[in-house]
């Protein structure tokens, strides 16, 4: 057995600038601070990660309805999976890129989105083995490229009631 605690703090800030009427720049970052304390089956958990994540995208309001855009955003998610060497993994990190058209309707009733989209991940946990002296199963990092799209669709079908209803294939 064991205790050990994870504590992650983050800050989040974004600007936008607007480059012409219909064109919008929004440039942004996350700082993660990752902790690791305390002890779990004999193993000392201490770690500590600490990371600055970019964003970037661009808007392109084709209309007053649609509008068309760009994203770029980098990727760090901690696990909790173990490996062979009985340690935690390490965070996944990755980029993301989007492609993507969205639509407000109806005075703003019925909202349309469409994209695509391309994920670039490493360190994603995959199963190894199971440890019969921990009882726990291992894992291993593996690299991992997902491309797909989703649709979407939101609004207001009665007054008061919202629905929402999406479709991704990756």
């Amino acid at each position: 057995g064991g205790e050990y605690e994870d504590q992650q703090k983050s800050l989040y800030s974004a600007a936008r600038f607007s480059l012409t009427d219909e064109l919008t720049f929004i440039a942004g970052a996350r700082a993660i601070t990752l902790k690791t304390e305390g002890f779990s089956y004999g193993n000392d958990r201490k770690r500590k990660n600490d990371t600055i994540l970019p964003y970037a995208g661009l808007v392109y309001d084709l209309n007053d309805e649609y509008s068309v855009y760009a994203s770029y955003t980098e990727i760090f998610n901690p696990q909790k999976e173990e490996g062979a060497d009985r340690q935690r993994l390490d965070p996944i990190e990755g980029e993301n890129y989007e492609l993507g058209i969205k639509g407000e309707l109806l005075d703003g009733k019925l909202n349309v989105s469409a994209a695509v989209f391309k994920t670039k991940q490493s360190n994603v946990a995959e199963s190894l083995r199971f440890d019969p002296v921990s009882g726990k199963q291992l894992y291993d990092g593996a690299d991992y490229l997902s491309e797909g799209y989703e649709l979407e669709v939101s609004g207001e079908v009665l007054p008061g009631l919202q629905v929402m209803g999406g479709y991704t294939y990756v």
